[in-house]
């Protein structure tokens, strides 16, 4: 299909590549493109890398999976074009957690992780039908994903080692990938099994339950005093204390030295199966990410695209295909139409995209309708003062046109009595220019 973009955010910057969300005006849908840096357009190893992990991507179907759509060129950059997810890393999570996650939710995540990482491993290869044996080879906190749903999203391929037919990379003995999430063997010139992966979410399931991150030694001997350490430190959120012990074996057995004490993916699942069917089942993982991924979401607010120091990679992206229309005369009518609509706070897309298409929109009518609807804290009494969710809702479009009287209106929003409301407002006036979608 043909496609039109527009960048409205930069998320990620990485050595070889950085990520962006786009509107296509053509599908009227946001999608997450991965663009190859330009000093790597005439590096044929690292466009094969790109090339590939696309390939994989597109033959692989799976919830926990982020799913590729498409792979083409520009000017010999390789751009590909994934779902978007709204929701924040497991990383964003951590950063902003005081403590571990519930017991429950961690596992939960992690279980969905394996699943993941089993259905890479045996995906059938569209051609042959033979298993792809795709092992991620850089797991850590920054590359999976936990959706406003509370769907986990394994990302970024993009180092993977795989066997099918058209692989174009070839494996290589230099060690890639994230020093602190790195099995011994990785570093230590072993062979490459899919348990390297293990050993990753092991380290990433202690993250999620401790709130902090851990470092095994390359010693054998080190390592097992580090793991001794850590399990004695392992206070478990939420969890029953009869179901402790199993929880802290399940991580001490992902993170063994020795890669065939590791359990394997759908080992690990059946594993986690067993523990949360103890604990009373699966954890409410929506409930879970509308209380904490969603304010990460919110908080979350990048600057204009066009001063992101990464933006100079993408710029040839923006634009492609027609130019957006111009302001409309008419845009504060319409605007102010659409926030008078009952529950228009449940479809702040649409309204998104109406802005997207109308460029020149002035943060006016969003002020006059808080302005209508202000209450002091005193008079709850009334009926027509802004919901929480319409609150979250215009401080996210306000910060996309920051400045005095928008500064001023915000201000008050610091006193909120939801803490929702209250980061939003702080992460907004922090900002110099801000897009929170």
């Amino acid at each position: 299909m043909g496609w039109d973009f527009q960048i409205v955010q930069v998320t990620a910057a990485g050595t070889f590549g950085t990520v962006c969300v786009a509107f296509d005006w053509t599908s009227k849908r946001f999608y997450a493109l991965k663009v190859l840096k330009e000093r790597f357009k005439t590096h044929e190893k690292v466009l094969a890398r790109s090339r590939d992990e696309a390939a994989m991507l597109a033959a692989m179907d799976h919830p926990n999976i982020l799913q590729v759509h498409e792979l083409f060129h520009v000017d010999e950059r390789p751009v590909i074009v994934m779902e978007w997810i709204q929701g924040c890393s497991l990383q964003d999570l951590v950063d902003c957690s005081t403590t571990g996650l519930p017991a429950a939710t961690a596992l939960e995540i992690v279980r969905q992780g394996c699943l993941a990482l089993d259905a890479a491993y045996n995906a059938p290869e569209p051609h042959t039908g033979q298993p792809m044996r795709i092992i991620h080879r850089d797991l850590k906190p920054s590359n999976m994903l936990l959706s406003l749903r509370g769907v986990v999203k394994v990302v970024d391929f993009g180092i993977a080692k795989a066997a099918f037919g058209g692989r174009e990379s070839k494996t290589v003995s230099m060690v890639l990938g994230s020093r602190d999430y790195m099995a011994p063997e990785r570093l230590d010139g072993g062979d490459e099994t899919p348990r390297l992966d293990i050993y990753a979410m092991g380290l990433i399931l202690y993250e999620l339950l401790h709130g902090s991150r851990i470092t095994m030694s390359l010693r054998p001997r080190v390592h097992g005093l580090q793991k001794k350490d850590a399990l004695e430190a392992l206070e478990l959120v939420e969890c029953p204390e009869a179901v402790v012990p199993d929880v802290r074996q399940l991580f001490a057995d992902m993170v063994s030295y020795d890669p065939a004490g590791r359990p394997l993916a759908a080992e690990v699942v059946a594993r986690i199966d067993g523990l949360l069917a103890r604990m009373g089942g699966r954890p409410d993982m929506a409930a879970f990410a509308n209380h904490r991924v969603r304010p990460v979401f919110e908080a979350n607010s990048l600057m204009d695209p066009r001063a992101h120091e990464d933006y100079p990679e993408l710029q040839f992206i923006d634009g492609i295909g027609p130019t957006p229309p111009g302001g409309d005369p008419e845009i504060d009518a319409t605007l102010t139409r659409f926030i008078n609509t009952r529950g228009w706070e449940k479809h702040v897309e649409e309204l998104w995209t109406l802005l997207l298409l109308n460029p020149s929109w002035t943060a006016a009518p969003f002020l006059e309708w808080l302005d209508r609807r202000r209450a002091q804290w005193w008079q709850f009494w009334q009926q027509n003062q802004a919901t929480v969710p319409q609150k979250i809702a215009l401080l996210r479009i306000l910060a996309c046109r920051i400045d005095g009287p928008v500064r001023r209106r915000v201000k008050r929003f610091q006193l909120d009595p939801d803490p929702r409301v209250r980061r939003l407002a702080s992460a907004l006036l922090t900002a110099e220019e801000v897009t929170a979608f």
